[in-house]
């Protein structure tokens, strides 16, 4: 019953402005710096259901905006970073016998840190790989891949990632990705700080997700100066970018 009802309470504040703006634009051409005398109030040329529909409009943008995906609102936000997200041309090319596959999955990960990211270990709940995960160097992109020919099984796991910290304490950080290509249904990504790389694919999402990492400690005990931060994309060709994000 309540599902038709109008947002009135989000578009409350358009219907106020957009009349009161446009009624001073338009007065007589003049634009608002400049003195056309005393003027009586007049009312808005513009009706009820005028006002209705551009606040409709206006929700439905901020509503649109709000469901993007996480590769969408780091290009709106920050697209000298997230170009290598949305830009699927970026990517490395699938091998050809990978596609020939049941089920495949390629993942890339962009290090985007001055750091080095060693790899652990793998989780698999189904599949194996075509390609094995490596370390990454700082500043530089690695990728791996794999597939699944069993009857109805995808492509399911993790992988586990260290960082080392080169603040002389010789404390390191861990982080999981969680992978997901069902045989049916939407690819899955996820990322974890200090967990196992199962969390990490039990946790993936359809929709990708951007996790911070704790604080932590310098070589001297007090706070460190930067998180770290891992933002999914998932598909087929999967995208983890890894970040240093700076705490002022």
């Amino acid at each position: 019953m309540l599902g038709w009802v109008f947002p009135w309470w989000e578009a409350f504040p358009c219907c106020f402005h957009i009349p009161l703006i446009m009624g001073v634009v338009s007065d007589h051409g003049a634009s608002p710096s400049r003195s056309v005398g005393p003027t009586t109030p007049r009312p808005s040329s513009m009706s009820s259901r005028q006002h209705v529909h551009i606040a409709v409009k206006l929700v439905r943008k901020v509503r649109q905006f709000a469901s993007r995906s996480v590769g969408d609102a780091l290009h709106f936000l920050r697209p000298e970073r997230a170009a290598h997200i949305t830009r699927q041309d970026y990517l490395p090319p699938v091998p050809a016998a990978l596609k020939e596959t049941s089920r495949w999955l390629q993942v890339t990960i962009l290090n985007r840190t001055h750091l080095r990211l060693q790899y652990i270990d793998t989780y698999f709940s189904s599949g194996e790989y075509y390609d094995r995960p490596t370390d990454v160097a700082p500043l530089s992109d690695m990728t791996y891949s794999c597939f699944s020919n069993e009857l109805m099984t995808g492509c399911a796991g993790g992988t586990r990632f260290r960082i080392h910290l080169d603040d002389g304490s010789g404390t390191f950080r861990d982080f999981a990705i969680g992978w997901v290509g069902p045989p049916i249904g939407h690819y899955k990504a996820g990322a974890v700080f200090d967990r196992s790389p199962r969390v990490a694919c039990e946790w993936a999402s359809a929709s990708g997700e951007s996790m911070l990492s704790q604080r932590g400690k310098d070589g001297d005990g007090g706070l460190g100066a930067f998180t770290l931060r891992v933002t999914t994309e998932p598909g087929s060709q999967a995208v983890y970018l890894v970040e240093e994000v700076l705490v002022l």
